[in-house]
């Protein structure tokens, strides 16, 4: 889909919202033309010299009126069951309207060649799209959707509402914001969405927002631009030469926002949109690949001109391609990692500004195969491959239980490699040139269900496959609460054979409270049923059959336990939209969803006056938790107790901190993960690969901080104050130490090493023979080391490799700390000094460990 910007109108503001479409050569019955809205007059709005300006750019890029021409764009309106929805509204480029007919038909005449956009609404049912029309297009399929509405309101650091800035989501057309910041989009996908926002003069922003899955919600993002200064500088080669056409990526590291620019013809390059922060620069060219730039410290106010991002010459491969003669093979497609090229007449063909390293290389054309080449591209180097090709593809058919051709089903093929294809209309697939070899194919219906589906043994050559894909199943069925229909609930289906039940569900909004599951394999089922309302349900055992609709009824749900409370800030003032969520286990998860309620969570939202009601929960508690998120700021997760039901909760709002820790020494290839957990068990995280992690939005409190990464660092105890960053400062060294690990006792079953008072932070290494394993990566301090085993060692500030014996006892458990061995074997000497894992305030953690932590707890933005 073309993102496309919304029109500001050009009389006193006149707003369209352009969505994508296309016309024909007479209006249809049911078209009109709109009368424009208008509003007030700007004098004396402070954006008016903004407004003038976006209502000059505006008229440059939209025609204000549709263009006369021949052509006749032709549609369907369907939800996203693909159903035909008649009675909709659709809008052409915000100027012209016309109703679909019952089976969701419409059209627009008297277009021009051009692009279009589209807008599709009836109720709450909305969808948009684009369209670029001329005379071969097909009719264009406009999908309408429930789904809640984002607003979205921009202001400067000052406060003061900003005109004219761009607001993307990801399956949105574009709209820019009116006289008060503000952009509104109707028909969200559920979930969440990247929703990029940029203005000229300041700082681009990519974000993450939640807009659940409550079609009747209406989201409210405020969004805060920071200043930014433009960037630009040279591209230089190994020879210290300007480079021309190098493609130059800027990458922040917070917020998230990257963009790229070609340099001109002398090497220059210039970008705009890049705030205060680190940014880290990378080029390559036709010829030439990146090289690692330390990461750029930027103020967002001082222009910064003179930076050089540098490269080097790419390694270049080259060979020929012959079939089982010797002849050369001309238009041979070469596919070398991200590199890809066609031999030439004579057979050959050339590769350059190729990375270094491990690299497989495939030969392929829509008949012909040849085996997969791994080699390792030496830097700067070149090498040369030969290629025969052979006949080298599987083909075949797919049929339903009848023996009947099914088009649109995806077929996989995995063995030499790992290929993909559809059927066609006549359900027939085939592969092309793939390596030759052994294969199992399966294929699978779209929306269908994760349950394996008989596979097939292939190998290349082979013309008359049959796969066979057993037609659908469906399950259908009501949820009643006390005797009525329940309008707003997820269903989600899985294998019985699933221990957990896991995903998203579909969520159902209807009067009747009837719910359809279809797309199922044959076989048994668990239906999860989750609602805001009513306890989590569910129905085991559904037995379904191929083609069959099973009807399971009435299912009656309870709506267990209510807590009511209230969402207040430090002052006691109300804080409205708060997502308040309660789960078993401490979890950071704080999204509203009927995701969420999958796993056993409730949720709710605070309304103007902060109260809350949540519903659903279990009348016996073990170990659920609370916890509040809003814009503002968080309050600190409690876990339930049984006099909360007797009274109404009162959950304080704080103003959070944060933890940025700064990796020095990084090098190429490295990433860090780091995760700070709360005195509750809670966990945050945030990952990096230019040596800065910040784990914002934390509660003022003590945390104990982990850097897992492939090497294992010590924890690290932290203090988190409100509206203060704790800044923690770690030096990777220049090389890690290595540990032979001897198991005596038993065998080897796989290493694991942690820190010695802390089990939350581990690595895992797999054993090179039976009674060995070798672990790498290690960084200076004390650590557990443990097969089924332990031993507690000493790892010393040494580049050697050091050496630990796990003493055990055959089929024993039984932890055995032994005196530390190696270098520092003696456990009364002083620790060898760490790796300088210093944070600002509070000394690094002795006795009593923090609680256990939920490795599998979500991030917090």
């Amino acid at each position: 889909m073309r993102r496309v910007l919304a029109v500001l109108g050009l009389v006193g503001l006149v707003a369209y919202h352009y969505c994508g479409g296309g016309g024909g050569s007479a209006k249809s019955a049911a078209e009109t033309t709109p009368a424009a809205a208008t509003r007030s007059a700007v004098h004396g709005d402070p954006n008016r010299v903004e407004l003038v300006m976006l209502r000059s750019a505006m008229a440059r890029l939209h025609k204000v009126d549709i263009l006369a021409g021949d052509l006749r764009l032709e549609g369907q309106a369907v939800d996203d069951k693909q159903q035909p929805i008649g009675g909709a509204t659709i809008t052409l480029d915000g100027v012209r309207t016309t109703v679909t007919e019952q089976d969701g038909s419409f059209a627009f005449d008297g277009l021009a060649k051009g692009t279009y956009e589209l807008a599709g609404e009836r109720d709450r049912l909305y969808g948009e799209d684009s369209i670029t029309l001329d005379d071969t297009n097909d009719p264009l399929i406009l999908t309408l959707r429930y789904g809640p509405t984002l607003t979205v309101h921009v202001v400067d650091h000052a406060g003061t509402p900003q005109v004219g800035a761009k607001i993307e989501p990801r399956q949105h057309n574009a709209q820019l914001t009116d006289a008060d910041g503000k952009a509104v989009f109707r028909g969200m996908d559920l979930g969440d969405d990247r929703v990029d926002v940029s203005k000229r003069d300041f700082a681009s922003q990519q974000l993450r927002i939640d807009v659940g899955d409550d079609i009747a919600r209406t989201v409210d993002k405020k969004v805060v631009l920071q200043p930014s200064a433009p960037i630009g500088g040279l591209v230089l080669d190994q020879d210290g030469k300007p480079v021309v056409n190098a493609r130059v990526t800027a990458q922040t590291s917070t917020p998230d926002w990257s963009d790229q620019v070609d340099t001109d013809a002398s090497g220059h390059w210039k970008l705009d949109g890049f705030g205060a922060g680190k940014l880290t620069l990378t080029a390559w060219s036709d010829l030439d690949v990146s090289r690692s730039e330390p990461p750029i410290t930027l103020d967002g106010t001082t222009p910064r001109m003179d930076l050089v991002v540098h490269v080097e010459r790419g390694a270049t491969l080259g060979g020929v391609v012959t079939d089982a003669a010797g002849k050369p093979l001309p238009q041979v497609h070469i596919s070398a990692g991200a590199n890809s090229t066609e031999t030439d007449d004579h057979g050959r063909f050339l590769i350059a500004g190729i990375d270094p390293g491990a690299l497989s290389v495939d030969a392929s054309t829509p008949k012909l195969g040849a085996p997969t080449q791994a080699i390792t591209m030496p830097r700067g180097g070149h090498l040369e491959l030969e290629f025969v090709m052979v006949e080298s593809t599987i083909g075949g058919t797919v049929t339903n239980g009848h023996g009947e051709p099914v088009a649109a089903v995806t077929v996989i093929a995995t063995g030499t490699t790992t290929s993909a294809t559809q059927t066609d209309e006549f359900g027939h697939f085939d592969f092309g040139g793939i390596p030759p070899g052994d294969y199992t194919l399966n294929a699978t219906r779209e929306h269908e269900s994760t349950a394996v589906a008989p596979e097939v043994a292939a190998h290349t050559g082979q013309h008359r496959v049959v796969l066979v894909v057993p037609d659908e199943a469906t399950v259908t069925g009501r949820v009643v609460m006390n005797g009525a229909p329940v309008d707003y609930f997820g269903t989600i289906a899985a294998p019985s054979t699933t221990e957990t039940v896991h995903g998203f569900p579909d969520p159902v909004y209807a009067n009747d409270g009837r719910f359809t599951i279809s797309g199922l394999r044959p076989g048994a089922f668990t239906i999860v049923i989750v609602g805001p309302t009513f306890q989590r349900f569910e129905l085991a055992n559904i037995a379904v059959t191929a083609g069959a609709t099973i009807d399971v009824g009435d299912v009656e749900v309870t709506p267990g336990r209510k807590l009511r409370g209230r969402v207040v800030d430090s002052s006691g003032e109300p804080v409205a939209d708060a997502n308040v969520v309660a789960e078993q286990g401490a979890h950071v998860d704080t999204e509203v969803s009927l995701h969420n309620s999958v796993y056993g969570a409730q949720t709710a939202h605070s309304d103007a006056t902060g109260h809350f009601e949540i519903a659903g929960l279990p009348d016996q508690l073990e170990a659920y938790w609370i916890q509040v998120n809003t814009e503002s700021g968080v309050a600190v997760p409690r876990q339930l107790v049984p006099a909360d039901f007797d009274r109404e909760v009162e959950l304080v709002v704080t103003q959070t901190g944060s933890i940025v820790v700064t990796i020095v020494n990084i090098k190429p290839g490295d990433q860090f993960l780091g995760r700070a957990i709360g005195s509750g068990g809670q966990s945050y995280t945030d990952v990096t690969s230019d040596g800065l992690i910040t784990i914002d939005r934390l509660a003022p409190g003590d945390y104990t901080l982990m850097l897992d990464s492939d090497m294992l660092v010590p924890p690290i105890a932290v203090h988190v104050a409100a509206n203060q960053a704790t800044q923690v400062s770690f030096t990777r060294p220049d090389s890690f130490i290595t540990l032979d690990v001897a198991i005596e006792g038993e065998r080897c079953w796989g290493v694991s090493i942690m820190a010695a008072d802390d089990d939350r932070t581990r690595n895992f290494s797999e054993c090179t023979d039976p009674h060995h394993a070798l672990v790498e990566h290690v960084t200076p301090g004390r650590f557990k080391v443990c097969n089924t085993a332990c031993t507690v060692v000493d790892v010393a500030a040494s580049p050697q490799r050091q050496s630990v014996t796990i003493v055990g006892h055959a089929g024993s458990d039984e932890i055995i700390e032994l005196p530390a061995t190696g270098p520092a074997s003696d456990d009364s000497s002083p620790t060898p000094s760490q790796p300088d894992p210093t944070p600002s305030q509070a000394p690094a953690p002795e006795a009593d460990p923090p609680a256990e932590a939920d490795e599998a707890a979500s991030t917090v933005d």
